[in-house]
């Protein structure tokens, strides 16, 4: 498959971004495209994405979190975040729990295997939990049809 443009725009707001598109069979080690990663040892989350000015979109990252909850789940953090962005989030209004949950679904199709497996695992465990993004539990059963579809 080749590269897919995927734009979004409302109001001042314009977001374009091309999407190297593969099956979802397959896993690889980095995002289908890139925005820069900026690490913020404040943050009160694993990561998140944030549109700064001149409509740039970046994804922001707490290190220490990310040490603290372990290589893999970081990196589901970030695809997760990826996935806000492809889906439109930034400037998409939809509910947010509703949000949250194409988030994990499109991280669940799109990240490495493994960083999928440690989030299932996380989030099995209790981690992940939040109002918005629900128990972890349940950010669990989301990640469990990909994990079977994979055949892991």
């Amino acid at each position: 498959m080749g590269p897919v443009s995927v734009c979004f725009s409302r109001a001042m707001l314009f977001v374009c971004l091309v999407v190297l598109t593969r099956p979802a069979s397959a896993t690889t080690t980095f995002p289908p495209f890139r925005v820069p990663e900026i690490p913020d040892p404040t943050l009160s989350d694993v990561a998140r994405v944030r549109v700064l000015a001149g409509n740039r979109v970046v994804i922001v990252y707490n290190p220490m979190m990310c040490a603290r909850v372990g290589r893999e789940v970081c990196e589901f953090s970030r695809w997760h975040e990826y996935g806000h962005i492809v889906l439109g989030h930034p400037i998409r209004p939809i509910m947010p729990q509703q949000m949250e949950r194409e988030a994990d679904r499109w991280a669940a199709r799109h990240a490495p295997t493994r960083s999928v497996r440690a989030a299932y695992r996380f989030f099995v465990a209790g981690g992940g939990s939040s109002p918005i993004h629900g128990a972890g539990i349940q950010r669990a059963a989301r990640l469990s049809g990909y994990l079977k579809i994979r055949g892991t």
